[in-house]
């Protein structure tokens, strides 16, 4: 069954969010698709439930009902009822507002989106906007589709998913998962299929040791680990977001730290 607004897409494209409703708000919409006891519910029905507008409503069922939690009510398009999956959703809510996040964030988890955040923020934090471009890039979408990309990102730091770190990282909520990355307790990588494949790579952290540092400006970050900021790899989703004059920059201090290092290990560089 062809939905609205598919068509505008790309075959290879995936949906997204709306951008014209912030991700709280879509939060209240979900929640109120996934309680429904009706026979069906549509965009009035949800602006009924939440107190919002009702066009704007109407736009958030469609990326739901690809995540697997609404199906086809029949009779018109637009209405849909929750499925068995967003009804243990719905339980789970009536039991509190954190049980109901954490029920939704196991429910998505084996969505493409969640997919590629946990393969992003596997070595360790991560700046949002390389997490956009890769929500972006793998949801095949062009740039105008950021925002909606953004609200995705949004979505998922609501239920929990992901969780920013105050420095303008974010991690998975589960903490870096490959091997030789930090894990939660200090325990040790679980060595899954194709854990074993990646390198050893650090967290990027920040000291927490005591010092006599003065209160005085100081670059923010003077004390971050470099190493293992450096370390991970950077993607061209990441490169995209650089402008001309970045990218010639970055090409200029890679070329440097090129020829630096090949004057230590005696090797002349062409």
């Amino acid at each position: 069954m062809t939905r609205r607004g598919r068509s505008q897409l790309g075959s290879d494209e995936r949906e997204l969010p709306t951008h014209k409703m912030r991700s709280d708000e879509q939060l209240r919409v979900i929640r109120a698709a996934c309680t429904s006891t009706d026979s069906f519910f549509n965009a009035a029905r949800l602006a009924a439930a939440t107190g919002l507008d009702e066009k704007k409503c109407g736009l958030v069922p469609t990326f739901v009902f690809t995540t697997g939690l609404l199906e086809p009510a029949g009779g018109h398009f637009s209405r849909y009822r929750p499925t068995k999956k967003a009804s243990a959703i719905a339980a789970a809510w009536e039991k509190s507002e954190e049980a109901g996040l954490q029920a939704l964030r196991s429910a998505w988890k084996g969505q493409w989106f969640a997919r590629a955040m946990r393969e992003r923020l596997g070595y360790g934090p991560v700046p949002r906007e390389g997490l956009v471009a890769r929500l972006l890039m793998n949801a095949n979408a062009e740039n105008h589709r950021m925002r909606q990309a953004e609200v995705l990102l949004d979505l998922l730091v609501g239920i929990g998913m992901v969780v920013p770190d105050g420095d303008g990282f974010m991690n998975w909520h589960d903490g870096p998962c490959y091997q030789g990355a930090e894990q939660p307790g200090g325990a040790p990588p679980s060595g899954g299929e194709g854990e074993s494949l990646h390198a050893s790579v650090p967290q990027p952290r920040r000291r927490t040791a005591p010092s006599a540092r003065t209160e005085s400006v100081a670059d923010p970050y003077a004390d971050l680990d470099l190493l293992a900021l450096l370390c991970p790899p950077v993607l061209l989703a990441d490169l995209v977001r650089l402008s001309k004059d970045e990218l010639l920059e970055l090409h200029e201090h890679l070329r440097g730290i090129a020829t630096l290092t090949a004057k230590l290990r005696g090797r002349p560089v062409s």
